[in-house]
């Protein structure tokens, strides 16, 4: 658990740096990636992608908030925000969207999936969208290589996340591929780099 703090203490400091200047709308989006059916990867001993985003999105926003920011969750258990079965995760990302859209600025939090053994380590997603979502992004993945030495990987853009195309809002979406060690290893056939 100690790298979870670690990662969070990270992100703090990229959304802290980016976000001196006063803004009308302070509020700070976190993100839990997938919950309810949709449990992204699953560890060797079932722990659950899911799961680690939640706990992550706590701690984040607990720091947050103690250096006086707003900071709001897209889901705050493990439910997604479909309301029906049919399109269910198409009506989940529009909704957290929704949410997010017109906030401060946004994480999204994931945990990379790669089926090759020497891909490792976290990484930075974001779209250029808003310059201020590379600077972030930037910010976040340094410190990430600097602090976690487990990774040389730097942020990459994308343009196929639909939660990145979709929002306005400064925000990045974070694979934080967690290196845990012993018992608390999250790896399977699918998630070898965390």
């Amino acid at each position: 658990m100690k790298k979870i703090f670690e990662i969070v203490v990270l992100l703090c400091f990229g959304v802290s740096f980016l976000s001196i200047e006063k803004e009308i709308n302070n509020v700070i989006y976190i993100d839990p990636g997938h919950g309810g059916i949709d449990g992204g990867c699953e560890g060797i001993d079932g722990t659950k992608e899911k799961d680690l985003n939640l706990q992550i999105a706590y701690r984040l926003r607990d720091i947050l908030e103690s250096f006086g920011f707003v900071v709001k969750l897209t889901r705050s258990g493990d439910y997604d925000l479909a309301t029906n079965d049919s399109n269910r995760k198409r009506e989940d990302i529009e909704k957290r969207c929704s949410l997010i859209d017109g906030s401060l600025l946004y994480i999204s939090i994931h945990i990379n999936e790669y089926p090759d053994k020497s891909v490792r380590g976290a990484q930075v997603f974001y779209t250029t969208k808003n310059e201020k979502n590379k600077i972030l992004a930037n910010l976040i993945q340094e410190r990430l290589c600097k602090e976690l030495k487990n990774t040389n990987r730097t942020e990459l853009e994308v343009n196929s996340k639909f939660l990145l195309n979709n929002i306005s809002s400064v925000g990045c979406l974070v694979g934080v591929a967690l290196c845990f060690e012993g018992e608390e290893a999250f790896i399977n056939k699918k998630c070898y780099n965390i």
